[in-house]
């Protein structure tokens, strides 16, 4: 037998493109730090307290609606921004964030949530109210990790509903089906 006779030819596998940064996909939430870092800009503006930041001033307490102020004022500064990405036709806007203190708690922790406006069922806990405070910093790791927990429950709100509305268009066909 010659060379090559009898053979099958081998062909050469590509070797797998590297892989890339996650497309983003329009019909979820997407959180990207960059965003509030671009934001945040200087050191100074950085080392800011979020109540000077949301209300012009260094408060050392606040009541819940101090702290639904100060939430609202963060989201909708994080969708502007980018740092969170919401999916057409969503906007900050359609959200609302309310505390609400259990009774039953020794200490009177307060609970915080965010829900749609026009579709309140469709709720998401953000924490108790511990999670942030008036003095911590515009750019800090408390905050980020907020901005985060803001942008998964938007996500499964917004994920709930569209599970929601599908199912009832499911079972709207199955109703149109005559045996």
């Amino acid at each position: 037998m010659g060379a090559g006779k009898g053979k099958s030819r081998r062909t050469q596998a590509a070797p797998p493109a590297a892989k890339t940064r996650k497309q983003s996909n329009a019909r979820t939430v997407q959180y990207s730090r960059l965003g509030w870092d671009l934001l945040v800009g200087t050191s100074a503006r950085a080392d800011m307290t979020l109540s000077k930041y949301c209300f012009g001033e260094d408060l050392e307490t606040g009541s819940n609606e101090t702290f639904e102020k100060m939430h609202r004022k963060l989201f909708a500064d994080a969708v502007k921004t980018g740092t969170i990405s919401l999916p057409v036709p969503y906007s900050a806007d359609d959200f609302e964030i309310r505390i609400t203190t259990i009774p039953s708690h020794p200490d009177g922790i307060a609970h915080t949530t965010i829900a749609l406006k026009a579709e309140p069922e469709y709720e998401g806990s953000l924490g108790s109210d511990d999670q942030i405070a008036l003095d911590d910093s515009l750019g800090g790791e408390y905050l980020h990790a907020q901005l985060r927990i803001y942008a998964i429950a938007a996500g499964e709100i917004i994920q709930a509903r569209r599970s929601a509305k599908l199912a009832n268009v499911q079972l709207d066909e199955l109703e149109k089906v005559t045996f």
